[in-house]
Order: C-alpha cells, then sequence, then structure tokens
C-alpha cells in the first residue's frame, strides 16, 4: 500500500465512502446545520419566563421539547460530521458505522406536539424527517460493511 499505515485506519475508497459522494455528505450537514441555526432562533425567540397567566405545565412541556430537539440536533450535526470525516479519509468505515455515531430517535410523541407552539412543533417534524433519513443512511452504512464482511469471511 503506497504510503498508508497500515491501511486498517483509512476509509476504504472502493466502499460506502465512494458511493456516497462529499456533495450529498455536504447537503446533509447543512441540512442539520439548518435545523441547528432554526432551534436556536426559536429558543432565543421564545420566552420562558411568561406571564403570570402561563401555565407552569405548559411551559415545562415546552422546555422540555426543546431539549429534547437540541439533543437530536446535536447528535445529527455530529452523526454527518462523521461521515464528511470518513469522505475525508479521516477515519474508517467500520469507525463510522459505529453505534457511538449511531443518531438517537427523537423522543418527543407526536400528541405531545399538538399542545406546542406551531413554530416548535413544525421544527420538531422537520427534525423527526430529518431523522429517519438518517437512521435509514446509517443502517445501510453498517448492512453494507457487515455484506462485506460476512463476504470476506
Amino acid at each position: 500500500m503506497a504510503g498508508g499505515s497500515g491501511g486498517s485506519s483509512r476509509a476504504n475508497p472502493r466502499g460506502w465512502s465512494a458511493l456516497v459522494t462529499n456533495a450529498f455528505i455536504d447537503r446533509l450537514h447543512d441540512e442539520a446545520l439548518s435545523l441547528l441555526v432554526a432551534s436556536r432562533e426559536l429558543a432565543m425567540e421564545t420566552t420562558y419566563a411568561g406571564s403570570a397567566d402561563d401555565d407552569p405545565a405548559e411551559r415545562l412541556s415546552i422546555a422540555l421539547a426543546s431539549l429534547h430537539l437540541t439533543a437530536f440536533v446535536a447528535d445529527a450535526v455530529a452523526w454527518t460530521l462523521a461521515q464528511k470525516a470518513l469522505a475525508a479519509g479521516q477515519i474508517s468505515e467500520e469507525e463510522a458505522a459505529a453505534d457511538r455515531w449511531e443518531p438517537s430517535p427523537l423522543t418527543f410523541e407526536s400528541d405531545q406536539a399538538e399542545s406546542l407552539p406551531a413554530a416548535l412543533a413544525e421544527l420538531i417534524e422537520r427534525a423527526r424527517l430529518f431523522q429517519r433519513r438518517v437512521a435509514s443512511l446509517h443502517a445501510q452504512q453498517r448492512q453494507e460493511i457487515d455484506r462485506r464482511r460476512d463476504g470476506d469471511c
């Protein structure tokens, strides 16, 4: 192997990294960052202090939904950064497909979203759709690695 360091810590150019282009990863990353910015902007616009008429349980529900959204978006950004590192050859396919990069599901229930402000509910739905796509890509990546590993045995 020319100039390699054993090859085990670098991405396999014939595998997953060759199938997923940098432009595709960049678009996913941009979408994750867009969710992150929208979450931040919504949090800055939303005032949790409220008035004396605000229901504390409702404010708590909004804060909890915002916390779930923030945690999920941070996971999504981390996953896209791992994929960018894979595409750049900085980590191996096995490292990129590791459990630590698997995006956590957005655990906020849709019936709870009905009581949220419309902007927050819409952002949670966007995040949920993004999470489904990312989780599917992560599963495909792991299946491809497992398929090749089983074929090598």
